[in-house]
């Protein structure tokens, strides 16, 4: 019995099988990537937005033409609270690289003071 079309035949489907598994672990792996950037870019987004939505309010509150009220103090500190921010830090500094995080703490602290 000839084995080279034998070996030749269990060759050519290890190569076949070995290069479609490369080929949809490259494609795996590529996927989870996008995946990962789009969920950290939709939750900076979401923070982006929450820290808007309380700046527009502290803002109004410190720019009104009367001296500051413990009425407005309270409402800024509402605002704050409202927006969930503090988890919102959270959620970013589990699953963002330490220069964003370090940004969304600066943030947070400008808003505070």
């Amino acid at each position: 019995m000839d084995v080279v079309p034998l070996v030749s035949t269990l060759v050519g489907a290890a190569i076949g099988v070995g290069s479609t598994m490369l080929a949809d672990r490259t494609r795996w792996v590529r996927d989870r990537r996008e995946r990962i950037e789009l969920a950290q870019q939709q939750l900076r987004a979401d923070f982006i937005a929450a820290v808007a939505r309380s700046a527009d309010i502290v803002w109004n509150v410190a720019n009104q033409d009367q001296p500051p009220t413990e009425d407005g103090n309270r409402c800024a500190r509402e605002a704050f609270r409202e927006a969930d921010l503090y988890t919102w830090r959270y959620r970013i500094a589990l699953s963002s690289p330490p220069e964003i995080v370090a940004g969304c703490e600066a943030l947070l602290d400008a808003l505070r003071r």
